[in-house]
């Protein structure tokens, strides 16, 4: 019996040592036929086909994007500790064009914690997209540079971040 098991080992092992290439050259050729997805030529081509067709059908290339997943604190707890922190409602977060520290705090928050994208972030705090939440943090980062209150209320913050996460 053993010796069956080891002869069916070494075929095993030679059937992929037969099967591995000596250089990289197939996997990079593979890798360039698309930047979504890797396997046969024809299979590549319809993978990019649907691509189209659900970006044609929702609007947005950003809809179809591949996202990284990160495991982080819930969204809604993170804003829940800015609201209870600063003694705001999260609508005070959410309000249009509101340039409010905590708002801002809040964004950097949810980027540090939450593994959330920039659109998902904006999206959960009233905006159409992230697209502004550079301009955004970039504010922050003068206001927190200027204010002594700003950067002990962000300390604060993060801290009870930390010890939720």
């Amino acid at each position: 019996m053993w010796e069956r098991l080891r002869n069916k080992t070494l075929a095993y092992r030679r059937y992929l040592e037969g099967e591995i290439a000596e250089d990289d050259r197939e996997l990079h050729e593979a890798n360039g036929r698309s930047s979504r997805v890797i396997g046969t030529i024809s299979y590549c081509r319809w993978v990019e086909e649907e691509m189209k067709r659900l970006v044609g059908s929702v609007g947005s290339p950003v809809d179809v994007a591949m996202r990284r997943i990160e495991c982080g604190m819930d969204p809604d707890e993170v804003i829940g500790l800015v609201c209870e922190t600063c003694g705001k409602r999260s609508e005070y977060l959410k309000q249009k064009r509101s340039l409010n520290d905590k708002r801002l705090l809040a964004i950097m928050l949810l980027e540090e914690y939450t593994g959330l994208s920039q659109r998902a972030i904006g999206q959960k705090l009233g905006l159409q997209d992230g697209s502004g939440l550079s301009r955004l943090k970039e504010k922050l980062d003068g206001r927190l540079a200027e204010s002594k209150k700003s950067r002990k209320l962000l300390k604060q913050l993060r801290l009870k971040c930390s010890l939720n996460h």
